[in-house]
């Protein structure tokens, strides 16, 4: 959850420069008893203006969640995708 975390803090807080995400949990899919986090009061994408970080794993993205990076329109966003590791 630390991934959603950092774009909380973002929300809450102007002077944060950036946010990176190794595998974040907000692209990956939520059990339901996790912690909605689009809930809490200080959520707001619009207040996220610096920029935004995400490493992933995986071989597409198409396994991943993009809406809230998709969502954040005034945050210059940059993916990495990083390959999985071929078996030796």
């Amino acid at each position: 959850m630390g991934g959603v975390y950092a774009l909380l803090l973002a929300m809450r807080n102007n002077r944060i420069g950036a946010v990176v995400g190794l595998d974040p949990s907000f692209i990956g899919g939520q059990p339901s008893y996790a912690y909605k986090y689009w809930e809490a009061p200080y959520y707001d994408i619009a207040r996220i203006k610096a920029p935004l970080m995400v490493l992933y794993r995986g071989t597409d993205g198409s396994d991943k969640k993009w809406d809230i990076v998709d969502s954040l329109r005034y945050s210059d966003r940059y993916l990495i995708q990083i390959p999985q590791p071929r078996p030796c």
